[in-house]
Parts: structure tokens; sequence; C-alpha cells
């Protein structure tokens, strides 16, 4: 039987026996975390990028039109 990995809760009745064991999953860890800040860091960079060298592109065109 494979074992869900997060924080095991037993719930109680009145005489102390069991009732219910539920799992609670843990949150993603530091590390998922971490690469998820990343990647949304450089998708921000990225639009960023792709932005600012379409309108220089348009301002050197237009400069050269002139």
């Amino acid at each position: 039987m494979k074992r869900d990995k997060g924080t095991y809760v037993k719930t109680l009745d009145k005489n102390g026996k069991v009732t219910s064991i539920q799992c609670l999953p843990d949150g993603p860890s530091f590390l998922e975390q971490w690469q998820r800040s990343c990647e949304e860091n450089f998708l921000s960079f990225l639009l960023t990028d792709v932005i600012v060298t379409i309108v220089l592109g348009t301002v050197v065109a237009i400069l050269v039109g002139i």
C-alpha cells in the first residue's frame, strides 16, 4: 500500500477511539516555489524584451524613412 506524502490527522471520538484519518497534502517545497518564481520572472523578462525590440525596430524604421 502506497502512502501519500503529507500530514496525517486523526479524528477521535469522546471515548478516544479513532474515527477517521485524513491526509492533508503538504504545500509546494522551497525548490518548487523558487522554480515557479524563476519561470514567471523569465517569461516576464522575455515579454518585455520582445515589446522593447518591436518598439525600437519601429522607431529605427521611422527614422530611416525620414
